[in-house]
């Protein structure tokens, strides 16, 4: 007789176990596009990121430039007194 109240009892507990083990799926990705809040920062965040973008490229740009097309006014010539100034 105790062996069996000791199995009911322990079946009790897993069943109250088991009905706390609920979950569930949120849509977080449907949420924000819904908020006009979200979308609002994303197209800023989107502009500000295009604009570093475009600015970074023209950046490379001046370096690809400047590596691959050097102006001859930054080659000067130095004279040998000025050179052995400088050595």
């Amino acid at each position: 007789m105790k062996k069996l109240f000791v199995l009911t009892l322990a079946i009790v507990a897993c069943s109250f176990g088991l009905k706390a083990q609920k979950f569930a799926f949120v849509d977080s990705q449907y949420i924000l596009e819904n908020m006009s809040e979200y979308r609002d920062a994303q197209d800023a965040l989107d502009k500000i990121s295009l604009d570093w973008q475009k600015e970074i490229e023209t950046k490379f740009a001046e370096i690809d430039k400047m590596i691959f097309n050097p102006k001859p006014s930054c080659f000067r010539k130095i004279s040998r007194k000025n050179a052995r100034m400088i050595l």
